[in-house]
């Protein structure tokens, strides 16, 4: 058949597909080595149990899993599976909605008016019936005619398959493309989330007190963490840092109270206490 490709060009094409399929691949784990590595995780057990340390987990399952979704479908194309022509006629091969996507790619190279492996596997079944009963002259021509179609469904066989291995290839590198970036993103989620920024600012040199008078709901807010002893207006705070973003860190103060960690946003207009100081 004009323009359809030798065998040893089919085989080295499917060569060649596997074998980029292992570039793929292993370009992918060196992406998500190189994440890794470049993102040190000695601050990860520090985290304590919050946010950072789910963002983390999430982040390196993401992309872990993504990982894992390319290698697991590669191996679908890398794996040495065949077709078999008798697969094809009887459309249990692939799934037939496939089956017939590829057919129909290859429809200027099937003989007469058959579109399908299917078609060809009738004609052929229907060849060797007629033989059967025939008697020359016309049996030589049938057993011609038998011959000629086996020989053209042999080329049409051997190209239907690599271009199945291509079109496997194709969705793969599709699915690569969404998974390395899915992969990427997560990692980096993952060494953001492990690693937090160290606060810029500075301890004050010389600390201050802010006396601050809650509004009521504020007040209310409070009481339902610290005790009332805490809670004498006006309140005293020692601020020790104040951040660029315009929180500050503090200690409050009072008799009968002990030290509290708070940090304050709006100059005092919210109080968001922490824990012991």
């Amino acid at each position: 058949m004009n323009g359809a490709p030798e065998p040893a060009e089919v085989k080295a094409g499917v060569a060649t597909l596997r074998e980029t399929v292992k570039w793929t691949v292993g370009g992918l784990a060196a992406v998500a080595a190189a994440v890794i590595a470049g993102s040190p995780l000695t601050g990860l057990g520090s985290l304590g149990w919050g946010w950072r340390i789910g963002f983390a987990v999430a982040g390196a399952s993401a992309g872990f899993a993504a990982l894992g979704y390319v290698v697991w479908t590669s191996i679908d194309v890398l794996a040495a599976r065949r077709l078999t022509f008798q697969g094809l006629v009887d459309e249990k091969a692939l799934p037939p909605a496939r089956q017939h996507r590829l057919e129909r790619n290859l429809a200027d190279m099937f003989p007469g008016r058959m579109v399908s492996f299917k078609a060809i596997g009738e004609e052929r079944a229907r060849l060797r019936g007629e033989i059967a009963v025939a008697k020359r002259p016309r049996l030589n021509q049938l057993e011609k005619d038998l011959e000629t179609l086996r020989l053209h469904s042999i080329e049409l066989f051997d190209t239907f398959d690599f271009d199945e291995i291509r079109d496997r290839f194709l969705t793969l590198r599709r699915r690569s493309f969404a998974a390395a970036v899915l992969m990427i993103a997560s990692f980096g989620v993952f060494a953001w989330a492990a690693n937090p920024g160290k606060d810029s600012e500075p301890w004050l040199a010389e600390p201050y007190v802010h006396f601050l008078t809650p509004r009521a709901d504020e007040l209310a807010r409070l009481h339902g963490k610290l005790s009332d002893a805490c809670l004498r207006v006006p309140l005293h705070v020692l601020v020790l840092r104040e951040h660029a973003s315009g929180l500050q860190d503090g200690v409050m103060l009072a008799p009968d109270c002990p030290p509290t960690r708070v940090v304050l946003r709006d100059k005092g207009a919210t109080i968001a206490p922490q824990g012991p100081g």
